[in-house]
């Protein structure tokens, strides 16, 4: 599957705006369509006794929103983010009626590209929990996350804290 067939698009595309984002010590790219904002400063609330990849909860928009560190689940490798570092508020990618945000933990403030769909190639044979595939853009390794799968972490963890 090419990152211009991607599910998360509308509609297949040669124009694709997206924002590249480092988390740490890796790299995704995202369409700007399934960024709801980039927010910096906000607090974030520890969940008591949460998986590694549940960075917390932070406050957006008042509602709470859970914040992943997309990093560790795909790699299970903390990395230190600065107190303040920006996060990407995303739009649910429909695995719940009930969860319509989650977010993600970021290095720096992303940057946004209008992607050609000759700029794109994909890495073969390269996956991660969590990511739907690996891109080669302008000769770095950016990761596609996949939503579906990230959103279903956090949807079976609040299943099993239902069960408690």
């Amino acid at each position: 599957m090419s990152f211009v067939d991607h599910p998360l698009l509308e509609k297949p595309s040669a124009d694709i705006p997206t924002l590249l984002m480092s988390l740490g010590e890796m790299s995704v790219a995202l369409p700007t369509m399934s960024v709801a904002e980039i927010v910096s400063g906000v607090t974030i609330r520890p969940v008591k006794d949460g998986p590694k990849w549940l960075a917390g909860e932070v406050r957006w928009r008042e509602r709470a929103v859970p914040l992943i560190d997309l990093q560790y689940l795909a790699t299970e490798r903390e990395f230190d983010y600065q107190d303040g570092a920006p996060i990407a508020v995303l739009n649910s990618a429909g695995g719940s009626d009930h969860y319509r945000f989650f977010a993600i933990r970021l290095q720096t403030v992303p940057r946004i590209l209008r992607l050609m769909a000759p700029d794109l190639a994909a890495v073969e044979n390269v996956t991660l929990p969590g990511m739907t595939m690996a891109l080669q853009i302008h000769e770095q390794q950016y990761w596609l996350p996949d939503l579906v799968e990230i959103e279903q972490h956090w949807i079976e963890y609040v299943e099993q804290l239902a069960k408690r």
